[in-house]
């Protein structure tokens, strides 16, 4: 960074630098470490407008309908049932794993269940290859199941699915996907916001 770099206010972890040498400094989500490569800042107006706008999505088309995907730990579960049912009421068919329908099942939905890589064929990597899957919500929390969700990953990126991993990314998907559906999608470029509260 050039010597006009702005001190980096106190916990901050990740700075956006931009062409134009603007900095922007913000909250990294993930690992420590140094990275170069595309980012995604959150402006906060509404959460959303990011996930539709930034170029690291390129080719993934968030979906207005279809068959979204659910494996979340337990300690996300009742969020993810809140937005599982926000989907449902926007068309959406929800295919989960065993413990994550189960959920879904109490709160009164009704999902297809799909084993997940590691308990056997057919699972959820076919489904995804096979095109019955358009989003997926998944967040791991075990060992076994972080090994497991890389295939996940993997089919989810080599088949240009959109792939969410915590509740507040998956909140922000579904409410762009909200925000497609009734037209209301504002987005503006972040030089745009240069002397504002940055």
């Amino acid at each position: 960074m050039s010597s006009t770099t702005p001190p980096q206010p106190q916990n901050a972890t990740a700075a956006l630098v931009l062409a134009d040498g603007s900095v922007f400094w913000g909250y990294g989500l993930g690992a420590a470490g140094f990275a170069i490569g595309e980012v995604c800042f959150n402006t906060s107006m509404t959460g959303y407008q990011e996930i539709l706008s930034d170029p690291s999505y390129a080719g993934q088309i968030i979906p207005v309908e279809g068959t979204a995907f659910l494996s979340v730990k337990d300690s996300d579960k009742p969020a993810m049932v809140l937005l599982a049912q926000q989907l449902v009421k926007m068309g959406f068919k929800l295919l989960a794993t065993e413990g994550t329908a189960k959920s879904l099942n109490i709160a009164g939905m009704n999902p297809e269940s799909i084993n997940k890589v590691m308990h056997g064929q057919p699972h959820v990597v076919n489904a995804m290859t096979d095109g019955r899957v358009d989003i997926v919500f998944n967040t791991a929390g075990g060992v076994a199941e972080i090994s497991d969700s890389r295939s996940l990953r993997e089919a989810a990126l080599l088949n240009q699915i959109p792939y969410y991993t915590t509740v507040a990314g998956a909140r922000a998907a579904v409410a762009a996907i909200s925000a497609l559906r009734t037209g209301t999608l504002e987005v503006a470029p972040l030089q745009s916001y240069l002397g504002s509260s940055f």
